[in-house]
């Protein structure tokens, strides 16, 4: 009998265990790494957004990347995107802030090869459209509505062969954009031109990586794809803000966000 009953306890105890573990409220330290699959788990956000904004850094010191707004690309822009590239380098012109230029520059036979190319291949050689290439006669020349004034503005001109402005290096290995950029101590970036869903997407996220603040201005970039939209969505969810132009200009006159000049004038 007494076997019976220890045994009954025994499994009683075992059956238990499960139950009582289930129910108990481990405390975890929200940086842990140490997961428990029967506690339920704390549930992410399904869409994240900046949380800085302009007027949290009223001195903010700007750049403007221009990318690529060549004649090879004059189609991919709508008027309105190349009328609103001219009015954000006006405006940094009128403040006298860092402006940096860059054209695509490779062409069909240059003899470079890269990933790229290897990405490419000879998708659209026989008609000319293999993104890869500049095709058009006058298409490495930058579009004149948005290309550089005067000589220390050419000297701001970088040859791109890669979709990140930053990996285009100079002669000692370094990245061109990158030391101007540090040379000036700018802290904000904001980046126009094209592609949305190439150039623009990875020269964002190297900017971001780089710890500067980011703004792609939504009505200031151009594609031939389809996915326009949708990397500018993703830009904005994981990296920067797509403030259009007229926001930024007005920053930069006034020093704060035209909302809450708004708000505070109210």
């Amino acid at each position: 009998m007494k076997h019976l009953v220890a045994a009954a306890v025994l499994v009683l105890v075992v059956v238990s265990v499960p139950l009582c573990v289930s129910q108990l409220h481990f405390p975890i330290h929200e940086h842990s790494h140490v997961t428990f699959p029967m506690i339920k788990q704390r549930t992410l956000y399904k869409e994240y957004s900046p949380y800085w904004e302009l007027e949290h850094n009223p001195k903010r010191k700007m750049a403007l990347l221009i990318d690529d707004m060549q004649e090879e690309h004059r189609t991919y822009f709508s008027p309105r995107a190349v009328q609103q590239a001219q009015k954000i380098l006006a405006a940094f012109r009128r403040h006298n802030l860092p402006i940096i230029w860059s054209f695509w520059s490779r062409t069909y036979g240059d003899g470079r090869q890269g990933s790229v190319d290897r990405f490419y291949g000879d998708t659209g050689l026989g008609s000319s459209a293999n993104p890869c290439y500049v095709w058009e006669a006058d298409g490495l020349k930058l579009m004149p509505e948005v290309a550089p004034h005067y000589s220390h503005e050419w000297d701001n001109t970088v040859a791109s062969d890669h979709y990140d402005m930053f990996s285009n290096l100079g002669k000692h290995g370094e990245s061109v954009v990158w030391e101007i950029l540090k040379g000036n101590d700018v802290d904000t970036v904001i980046v126009v031109g094209a592609w949305t869903d190439m150039c623009i997407l990875t020269t964002a996220l190297s900017a971001f990586q780089k710890e500067y603040d980011v703004i792609v201005p939504r009505d200031a970039v151009g594609t031939p794809t389809p996915h326009g939209r949708s990397a500018l969505e993703i830009l904005n969810s994981v990296c920067c803000h797509t403030f259009p132009v007229a926001e930024i200009v007005h920053f930069l006159d006034h020093g704060r966000h035209p909302a809450n000049e708004t708000v505070a004038s109210a």
